[in-house]
């Protein structure tokens, strides 16, 4: 509970953000059965719903390097360490990475302009976010230069 206690005004304007866009992608637009603009595509279900589990087992094993790190705000915590293992180890933020498959492969399931734009939206919501995020980072860990140099990817392999 201490960690949520240090939640400051920029945190909660991110985690808003995020549960705006999780309840778009989880819950609005696949009520919707797509919502506007849908599109039948043969092997969407199977597709997304692989794309969708690759972003989970992504998101467990980010979970499980970062350890007791892990908070649901930018700012790291008091007294933490630089987590450069496991997924950290090929791109900087392997969480935001598992949630972009989860959104994409949810969305990809039942295709639509619609959940089209959410997936847009939500690729620039976290790429901005770990570029607010990484400001925080360097500020705490002096050694966070270095790691982005030998980890320069992102969110994506291959993309900066």
């Amino acid at each position: 509970m201490r960690r949520l206690r240090q939640l400051s005004g920029t945190d909660l304007a991110w985690l808003g953000g995020q549960g705006v866009l999780f309840l778009l992608a989880f819950v609005l637009v696949p009520r919707a059965d797509g919502g506007p603009g849908r599109v039948d595509v043969p092997g969407s279900r199977a597709a997304g719903t692989t794309v969708f589990v690759l972003g989970a087992v992504l998101g467990l094993a980010s979970f499980v390097a970062l350890g007791r790190q892990l908070v649901p705000q930018p700012t790291p915590i008091e007294g933490g360490e630089l987590v450069d293992r496991g997924p950290y180890g090929v791109v900087r933020h392997p969480i935001y990475t598992a949630v972009l498959l989860m959104i994409v492969g949810g969305l990809s399931r039942t295709p639509s302009a619609t959940g089209a734009a959410v997936a847009l939206a939500s690729a620039a919501f976290f790429d901005r976010k770990s570029a607010h995020e990484e400001r925080l980072l360097v500020a705490a860990y002096p050694q966070y230069g270095d790691y982005a140099e030998r980890v320069r990817w992102k969110l994506l392999p291959g993309m900066r």
